[in-house]
């Protein structure tokens, strides 16, 4: 009798052990299933967000050469065959980088057009993953509120724009907007300071020749106090 009941007993542990593998063979196949679903996803997905920057870099195409030739009325409304700037951010919006260039170009003709709170508005909390558009994002937004005598605000903008990705096609301007700003707060220091940030990191830049010229002025200042 007592011998029936140990095997018994080892046949109960022997199920429960296949029991046990049983269920982990289960649990790691839907663990692998569930990544091939995942993995399958993101691929689809990039191939999706890879097709659209090609379709709205296309649409964008077109709008651009038009503001370029600065024909104004068909970068934004396009031309009855191709999107204009207005309808490609209506169609694409913020999810696609051609998107977002479109808001910037809008805002841009705006600018032109002397809507300078419509630019303001239009590019709140735009973002472009570019290192030359960005800072240019920040520009056109800063000289709307310059228009509009907000000049706190409009530093602000100046300043965000000269710190970020710092190169020499739109720093040299920032750091000239932002000694502007300075010099009729009377702050000499601080338009001394950034006319020599382009003196010393951007010589070929055109802002260079006034950097200098107002840089000469002021040491001519210094030197006629101390006398």
């Amino acid at each position: 009798m007592g011998k029936r009941i140990d095997l018994e007993g080892k046949e109960d542990k022997g199920s429960l052990g296949s029991g046990i593998r049983r269920g982990y063979q289960v649990g790691l196949l839907f663990f692998f299933l569930c990544t091939a679903g995942v993995v399958a996803f993101l691929i689809k997905r990039e191939q999706n967000i890879k097709k659209c920057e090609e379709e709205s870099q296309e649409d964008l195409w077109h709008a651009q050469q038009y503001f370029e030739a600065m024909k104004r009325k068909k970068a934004l409304h396009g031309d009855g065959f191709h999107l204009g700037f207005l309808e490609i951010y209506e169609k694409w919006g913020d999810s696609t980088k051609a998107g977002k260039l479109a808001r910037f170009y809008i805002a841009a003709i705006y600018m032109q057009q002397k809507k300078y709170q419509k630019v303001i508005d239009l590019l709140d909390g735009l973002v472009i993953d570019d290192a030359v558009f960005q800072p240019q994002v920040l520009l056109l937004r800063g000289d709307a509120y310059s228009e509009l005598g907000q000049y706190e605000e409009a530093l602000r903008c100046y300043q965000a724009a000269a710190a970020h990705a710092p190169n020499p096609y739109t720093t040299p301007r920032c750091y000239s907007k932002i000694a502007s700003i300075l010099l009729a707060k009377g702050d000499h220091e601080g338009v001394r300071d950034c006319y020599q940030r382009i003196c010393d990191d951007f010589p070929e830049s055109p802002d260079y020749a006034v950097a200098q010229k107002y840089l000469g002025y002021y040491e001519q200042s210094i030197k006629s106090k101390t006398r």
